[in-house]
């Protein structure tokens, strides 16, 4: 059986919807169960430009905030201004013409005292500062202590799904190369999954900014609801403002152990990705650091801590390069080993150790507060103006002229390239609405911070655009920011050299206007052009029609989903039936996956094409089987990656001793999986007793609010003062 995936628009006022929209089969392979890390596309796209350092031999892989550049790599720590040397830390670097500007190496090493763990002295808890990895660019800090389990970060902003990303035109494509390093394409949530037939997810903050290290990641993440899709605030029917915001919450960040205030956090990246990277310069990996462990432990057991007689040792003088540059040096390097690992007869503790006091420079707290910038000061929440969905709520005070929050940018070289090939060019990315960019140029700049939460208000129309309780003018403006190096450099360049060079430079931070109070929200102006924009989509829009029954009314997937009602019962198992949604936009999900394959194994190549024409009862006798109770879902799992597959409903059960209702469903072939054996077979996948809770809703593909030709788009307005003259190309 062949399931269909159709593009097909949404109606615009006085049209209607003739066609059925199904699922089409992608034989990908899929994954399944808990975020390993992102899919960088690394064998299928060289372009994508690789950050990697080697810190005394660690590596570290910064796709933050700096590109890395030899003029910028001897900030921080280091004092001298000859390029690749550097002796005022613990690490000596060299930069070689053949990396092309991809990495640092770390060559050796000298003593550097490790700086004493204060207590913060804000109230902001998590910071954007120079890496614990030199030359590793910007990396994301905690300065509180952070117990295994807890979150390190309240709330992110919101995950904005990519489109079709693969289809981008091939002469605009040097966005999808930069992109491709920060979106996700596993991990992501199923609404996302089934938005098209390609999704990736732009996850801003804590899914963009942390770097990776192969031995101290700290931070997994996971998705704060079993579905993470919230369109309850938006009314496709009414609201003007439909599918111009995203609807996907933003992920949870969780401590993977538990980290000390000062530590930096570290995002775990696909071990094939890692792994291609440690062979391509010869640098440590994962199972490095454990062989290290292992020489260290010998050598304690047989000499204690002393390092004289460690140096002199035939495994320590005979160990491959790699393993050399993660040893000690000093003896003060053994001792700070030593007293770090919790068990230092424990190998593996000693590797942990390692990569804590050898591979990365140590900060307090109080450093980065002096060096760093806050990210927390504003958070998601819903915001005074009905149709801009969530805004950016102040965390604390914030006292006018500081910095509200950082916006690191990832550049569109050519604003063309977010339009969606499959609607004919007259489409654009949700992204485009996130993205700052100025009439008089090509160029788009995208913040991959809670930037992204702040919305518009001015004094010219207070009673289109007003500025919430604070008055009638914003609170918070751009400037160019100061704390990122390679900003200056990157102001001077064209719009061509960016495209040609890759990789990322540019940064803005927010700064407030006047005092800003805790709770309030913050606003920027977003610019003449684009309320121009805004008022003409508002005297323009008119809700769509849809063919269905006078006594219905619009209800969103999320309502759906937390009212859990009793389900329409399908007439047939035919897959048509996976959407009984009068409106044909929606369609049933259960939680799936295979386990019992061989139950398949004895039937005919032969028998897939005779059931369809035996009775349903007798279709379910010869294929159901019932476990349906083995998919249960629960509020703390995270369900991802396509743990939810297409379904028809066809049956109901009331249990005898609970009263709960339970239901028959057919599983359908998920595009998101690998071909299943009774897919190969055309065989039905029936199962009874599925739990209510374990069928949701979720959006056909190219028919949630996002995809409505009815949609606003329109870029941020660059302000004129901060656009430079050689980026004026229209």
């Amino acid at each position: 059986m062949v399931i269909t995936m159709v593009r097909q628009r949404q109606p615009k006022g006085g049209e209607q919807q003739k066609e059925k929209k199904h699922l089409q089969r992608r034989n990908n392979g899929g994954s399944n169960g808990r975020l390993q890390g992102k899919n960088f596309k690394m064998l299928r796209n060289m372009l994508v430009l690789v950050v990697v350092f080697i810190m005394i031999g660690s590596i570290f892989i910064s796709k933050g905030t700096l590109q890395v550049h030899p003029d910028t790599l001897n900030q921080d720590l280091c004092t001298t201004t000859d390029q690749g040397d550097c002796t005022n830390g613990r690490m000596i670097y060299e930069v070689t013409p053949e990396m092309n500007n991809e990495s640092a190496i770390i060559m050796g090493g000298v003593e550097k005292e490790v700086e004493k763990v204060e207590e913060g002295t804000s109230t902001c808890s998590v910071y954007l500062a120079p890496s614990s990895v030199l030359g590793g660019g910007m990396g994301m800090f905690t300065t509180k202590e952070v117990k295994k389990g807890a979150k390190i970060l309240p709330a992110d902003g919101p995950s904005i799904p990519i489109i079709d990303p693969d289809q981008s035109q091939r002469s605009l494509d040097a966005w999808v190369n930069l992109f491709a390093s920060y979106w996700w394409e596993s991990g992501i949530s199923d609404p996302a999954l089934y938005e098209s037939q390609h999704t990736a997810e732009y996850q801003i903050t804590m899914g963009a900014l942390p770097n990776s290290h192969p031995y101290l990641n700290n931070m997994d993440v996971g998705h704060p609801a079993i579905v993470p899709y919230d369109d309850s605030f938006m009314d496709r029917m009414a609201d003007p403002g439909a599918g111009a915001s995203s609807y996907y919450m933003g992920r949870h960040t969780i401590a993977y152990m538990d980290m000390d205030a000062g530590e930096e956090v570290f995002l775990e990246y696909p071990d094939d990705y890692m792994n291609a990277i440690s062979e391509k310069y010869n640098i440590p990996k994962r199972s490095d650091y454990e062989d290290v462990g292992m020489i260290v432990l010998k050598l304690y057991r047989k000499y204690g801590n002393n390092f004289s007689a460690w140096k002199n040792d035939e495994i320590f003088t005979l160990s491959p390069a790699k393993l050399q540059s993660l040893l000690p040096k000093t003896q003060k390097d053994v001792e700070r080993v030593l007293a770090v690992a919790t068990n230092p007869s424990d190998a593996e503790d000693l590797s942990l150790a390692i990569a804590k006091e050898i591979s990365v420079n140590r900060r307090s707290p109080k450093w980065i507060e002096e060096h760093g910038v806050c990210l927390d000061n504003i958070l998601p929440g819903m915001s005074t103006n009905t149709q801009a969905g969530k805004g950016a709520i102040a965390q604390r005070f914030m006292k006018k002229g500081s910095t509200v929050a950082p916006a690191s940018l990832l550049q569109i070289t050519n604003l063309d390239a977010l339009r969606i090939p499959a609607f004919e060019g007259d489409q654009w990315q949700l992204l485009l609405n996130y993205c700052l960019g100025h009439p008089s140029s090509s160029l788009l700049l995208c913040p991959n911070t809670n930037a992204v939460l702040l919305n518009h208000c001015s004094s010219r129309r207070p009673d289109i655009h007003p500025c919430g309780k604070g008055g009638g003018e914003p609170n918070a403006r751009y400037r160019w920011a100061e704390w990122d190096v390679a900003t200056d450099v990157w102001l001077n360049k064209t719009i061509a050299q960016m495209e040609e060079e890759g990789g990322r430079g540019l940064s803005l931070e927010l700064v407030a206007t006047r005092d800003i109070e805790q709770g309030e929200e913050v606003f920027i102006d977003y610019g003449i052009s684009w309320e121009k924009a805004w008022d003409e989509h508002l005297q323009k829009w008119e809700p769509p029609v849809y063919h269905i029954g006078k006594e219905e009314k619009w209800t969103s997937a999320a309502k759906l989903n937390e009212e859990l009602l009793p389900l329409k019962l399908a007439p047939n198992l035919s897959a048509d039936h996976v959407s009984l949604d009068s409106r044909n936009v929606l369609f049933t999900g259960c939680y799936y996956y295979e386990d019992d394959e061989g139950f398949f194994e004895s039937f005919d190549e032969d028998e897939g094409s005779s059931w369809e024409g035996q009775p349903m009862d007798e279709v379910i006798t010869n294929y159901g089987r019932t476990y349906g109770h083995k998919y249960p879902v629960h509020e703390n799992r995270v369900y991802s990656d396509g743990s939810f597959w297409p379904c028809v409903v066809f049956r109901n059960e009331i249990s005898p001793g609970t009263g709960e209702e339970s239901y028959t469903v057919r599983i359908i072939q998920s595009h998101v999986h690998a071909t299943t054996i009774w897919e190969q077979k055309s065989l039905p996948r029936i199962i009874s007793n599925y739990s209510r809770r374990s069928i949701r809703h979720f959006y056909l593909p190219y028919q949630s609010d996002l995809h409505s030709p009815l949609a606003f788009r329109h870029h941020i307005e660059l302000p004129e003062e901060l656009l430079p003259v050689i980026w004026r190309d229209r």
